[in-house]
């Protein structure tokens, strides 16, 4: 009888081997084929929850990441998880800078992004950039509220993406009279673990499934929705509102640089609002291949962001 029980323990420990040795020899396969074919952006985990904001780059964090083949950058981020050296009290006027990743700057270093560089042109100011991937007109009439305005900014700029239409409409951030709604995001606790954070900065498998994740919790209308205008301008009309001398800029991805219904729709938002939208326009070689700006795009959109705050007599600030 022992020595019954003694073989089937043997043979189950046996399977589960087998079982062990099978998943991970699958898991394995996966990470090859994505390193060849789909590799993933890889680094230290980029954001943690805030409770007011949601998803914030990591405070204080200083990493790198990398898309084989197509970018490797340096990064850091301050205090408050904005990108960029610490902000202390206020000494000379302020401009700043709202977005989502192209704002942050993904795919380039610390200096070469467009809000580095306009510091550079306008060195008797203090650009703030306050990108965050993934966030639409909602999130930054949220930063604008809850962070933004005791910054103390003499100009605000809003960088808008036309997916920016599509993350307004996930309304997470307040109901349609603007109330501020409670946050529920949460991560997962094993994101806490150190073995996670390893294989965040190493494994492509793990950051294909993140990348995912992250998204639905911040899906916006779902496949075959209609664009609603409306919500895009009744956020833009509350930062138009309440922040200083809000400039506007609309920036097309490189797959559609010569117009599209969402470029055409943020145009006659603007027109409703009496803001003068600039567009961002430049050639499909300044964006990487999985859709960001290259260096050159920031030296552009600095270019003509410097050109606007010129022409547009806004260098009494303050």
């Amino acid at each position: 009888m022992k020595n019954d029980l003694a073989i089937l323990a043997v043979r189950r420990l046996r399977n589960l081997g087998v079982i062990v040795a099978s998943l991970l020899a699958a898991l394995l396969l996966c990470e090859g084929v994505l390193r060849l074919f789909f590799p993933q952006p890889i680094g230290p985990v980029q954001f943690v929850v805030d409770s007011n904001l949601g998803l914030l780059p990591v405070p204080n964090q200083r990493g790198a990441r990398t898309l084989p083949g197509v970018y490797s950058y340096t990064y850091s981020n301050n205090s408050i998880g904005l990108r960029g050296p610490e902000v202390g009290a206020k000494t000379r006027p302020r401009i700043l800078v709202l977005g989502d990743s192209f704002t942050y700057g993904i795919g380039v270093n610390d200096d070469e992004t467009f809000c580095s560089l306009l510091q550079q042109k306008l060195p008797s100011y203090e650009i703030i950039n306050a990108g965050n991937g993934g966030k639409g007109t909602d999130y930054e009439l949220k930063f604008y509220r809850t962070v933004g305005r005791g910054l103390q900014p003499d100009l605000v700029l809003t960088v808008f993406f036309e997916n920016d239409f599509t993350e307004n409409q996930a309304e997470i951030y307040y109901t349609r009279d603007l109330t501020a709604k409670k946050l529920e995001i949460r991560k997962p606790a094993f994101t806490n673990l150190s073995l996670y954070h390893w294989l965040a900065e190493h494994s492509h498998l793990v950051n294909l499934v993140k990348s995912t994740l992250v998204s639905k919790m911040s899906d916006g209308r779902s496949a075959g929705e209609p664009r609603d205008d409306e919500l895009t301008e009744l956020y833009l009309s509350a930062l138009k509102s309440e922040a200083p001398k809000l400039q506007a800029f609309y920036l097309p991805p490189s797959t559609r640089l010569n117009g599209s219904p969402e470029e055409q729709a943020f145009q006659k938002i603007c027109a409703h609002l009496g803001i003068q939208p600039h567009v961002l326009r430049f050639g499909v070689d300044d964006y990487f291949a999985e859709g960001h700006w290259r260096p050159s795009g920031h030296r552009k959109a600095a270019d003509l962001i410097y050109s606007v705050i010129v022409n547009s007599n806004l260098q009494g600030l303050g």
